[in-house]
């Protein structure tokens, strides 16, 4: 199953091979909602989204694929029997998070046949667990990736904690 976890433990090239697939699927209908970027941040990492919105003008989507076969060929047989397994489903989830667009369903069906004609059996009707919405993260999450993206000293956290557990009592009491 491909997810958050298995993503941030894999293969630079894996990881890579799930970021392209992405890229692509989710530039087939021309918008990257901010539904598509919440589900890519959540999957791969805070700024991942904006890595992607700057690429898209410039992508140059032959190399795209030509790397895609070039990152298979790398991976080892573990994530590839993963890749496999999972893609479809992975993507699917991408696609769902904002509804699925005719073009969308089409373009997936493409990529998953050339990942066939690359020589992967990928699985159909997956077996990847599809939760469509990813769930908005709660203050406490954004709080603690803002403190661990920016790096902000503990002492820093601590007063603001104080700060905010003091406002909270003080409307409390009003």
């Amino acid at each position: 199953m491909i997810n958050y976890r298995n993503i941030q433990r894999s293969s630079a090239e894996f990881r890579e091979l799930l970021e392209l697939s992405c890229m692509y699927i989710s530039a087939t209908d021309e918008q990257f909602t901010k539904s598509e970027q919440n589900w890519i941040d959540f999957n791969f990492g805070h700024g991942t989204a904006d890595r992607f919105l700057a690429s898209f003008p410039s992508a140059e989507w032959e190399n795209v694929f030509s790397r895609v076969g070039n990152l298979i060929g790398n991976l080892s047989e573990t994530e590839k029997k993963t890749f496999c397994e999972s893609i479809e489903g992975f993507l699917t989830q991408l696609i769902s998070v904002d509804g699925v667009g005719e073009n969308e369903t089409v373009r997936l069906q493409e990529y998953l046949d050339f990942l066939t004609e690359l020589g992967l059996p990928i699985s159909i009707a997956t077996q990847q667990s599809a939760s469509p919405e990813v769930p908005e993260p709660s203050l406490a999450t954004k709080l603690i990736k803002f403190i661990r993206i920016n790096q902000v000293q503990i002492v820093d956290y601590i007063v603001f904690v104080i700060i905010l557990v003091a406002g909270v009592l003080w409307l409390k009491s009003c």
